[in-house]
């Protein structure tokens, strides 16, 4: 009995002890666990943090470009944040101790820029970065390292020189092959420019129109920027406007091609084959050069030069009659060019203007585009024409007005087909498999400072890029 009355004393006081001692308890392990979050956790999220950071702002799909003059390299690289700082730091490849950094620009590629559906019907944001770098010694290896991307390298562009010669693949109509299988093709040509890459250093290479294939959905471009990127990054991709980058149906008014929509009643120009991205999407993606900032029209019309060889693109997605702006420009710059500085000359464009059996349609874009520029080309001496668009690859003789031309007055690009370089003329090959030309800039015709007076062309069509080679007639 004295002890239950003991307890029952006590046990009030008892129950209010262990309420405090559990209030106590509480306060202790909330305290812990945020002493927790504060010296461990925190820590945690600053460097997850900072690990997202760093991808946000790590580069890819890194390209290369010729700049404005032949000192000048661009490159080109994605990112996932807008807030990244585009900084590429770069030496020569022999001296790694020193370096230089330049700061670039950031620019965007948004569904709001593009004319048409499909490609501006779903929102997209893709955050582009450009650097120009400026070298001092030609044909040299430099490092280079975009953001806080790994080192890559490149050679610095050759000078206009006839002591020197370049190599260089063409190709066009090439696609990706992983989302458009379609394409298949196109992985094999990739891994095989790679594969040439690493045997006999190329100057570049010339993608002459149809390069993704993307028409309209911005995930094809990412695609394709990841096939090309292995050669990409180390030597300049340049590029010529085809249909499936710029034609399209409606929405002109975003059109920023500097010129009137061109859909003549006798070409198959209104396809929409572009998706309605109406070359916007190229047109940020791969910045041209545009020497003559008053009159070139990158990347639809401009020039480029590298060792002997003079480059003119030009846009058969445009006008290209007299009294166009195109033609005019290409007039005047044909007639200013120093064949003594560059005795080669060569214009690289999408649609062929000589086109085999059995493409009719193709055939009468070709007669068209002869009628307004053969004259043109002939009359400065273009010594050849590389084209894409008609999934064949074929070469014509030296030609003029549909027929070959007499070569004895010198050596021209269809005599370089027919000889060994150890003759000191140049050699064009290009074969089915390897879809590719390459060219080697003769020493004979390099020392003569002049090119021949025969009248005529040579024209190569390489739309093989990614493409089984469609059947023709001869």
């Amino acid at each position: 009995a004295f002890l239950t009355h003991e307890i029952s004393i006590f046990t009030p006081f008892l129950l209010q002890l262990v309420k405090m001692i559990t209030k106590k308890t509480a306060l202790v392990v909330v305290s812990c666990i945020l002493g927790l979050l504060i010296g461990v956790i925190r820590p945690l999220i600053f460097t997850f943090d900072n690990f997202l950071g760093d991808k946000k702002c790590r580069p890819y799909e890194v390209h290369l470009s010729y700049g404005n003059n032949s000192q000048e390299m661009v490159v080109v690289w994605r990112t996932m944040s807008d807030s990244c700082i585009p900084t590429v730091t770069y030496g020569l490849a022999n001296n790694p101790n020193i370096s230089m950094a330049v700061n670039g620009s950031t620019y965007t590629i948004t569904e709001a820029q593009m004319c048409d559906a499909p490609a501006n019907s779903r929102p997209f944001k893709v955050i582009m970065h450009k650097a120009v770098l400026t070298t001092t010694v030609d044909d040299t290896l430099h490092f280079y390292r975009v953001g806080n991307g790994s080192t890559n390298y490149f050679t610095s562009p050759k000078l206009p020189s006839t002591s020197k010669s370049i190599n260089f693949i063409a190709y066009a109509d090439m696609g990706e092959g992983v989302v458009r299988l379609e394409d298949r093709e196109a992985l094999g040509t990739s891994h095989l420019v790679q594969s040439i890459h690493r045997g006999t250093p190329l100057d570049f290479i010339a993608h002459v129109g149809d390069l993704a294939y993307a028409d309209g959905k911005y995930t094809v471009w990412d695609s394709f920027m990841r096939l090309i990127e292995p050669t990409a990054s180390r030597i300049p991709y340049m590029i010529a406007i085809g249909n499936h980058e710029f034609d399209y149906l409606a929405g002109g008014e975003k059109d920023r091609s500097n010129d009137t929509h061109y859909e003549p009643s006798w070409g198959n120009f209104d396809q929409g084959d572009s998706g309605g991205e109406c070359g916007a999407m190229t047109t940020g993606r791969f910045p041209m050069p545009r020497p003559q900032p008053e009159v070139d029209n990158p990347p639809y019309w401009y020039s480029f030069e590298v060792g002997p060889v003079h480059f003119v693109v030009i846009s058969t997605e445009h006008r290209v009659s007299p009294g166009s702006p195109q033609y005019t420009w290409i007039s005047n710059h044909l007639a200013a060019v120093d064949r003594c500085r560059t005795p080669w000359l060569v214009a690289l464009y999408h649609r062929p203007m000589y086109v085999v059996y059995p493409h009719k349609d193709n055939r009468v874009v070709g007669q068209h585009l002869k009628s307004f520029l053969e004259d043109l080309l002939a009359l400065h001496e273009v010594d050849f024409t590389i084209s894409g668009h008609v999934h064949s690859y074929y070469r014509t003789c030296a030609v003029y007005k549909n027929k070959c031309t007499d070569l004895k007055g010198g050596a021209h690009a269809d005599e370089v087909l027919e000889k060994d370089t150890s003759e000191g003329v140049g050699k064009v090959t290009a074969g089915e498999d390897a879809r590719q030309a390459q060219l080697q800039v003769p020493e004979e015709k390099a020392k003569k400072g002049t090119s021949s007076t025969v009248k005529g062309v040579t024209h190569f069509v390489l739309g093989t890029g990614g493409h089984i080679l469609s059947t023709i007639e001869g």
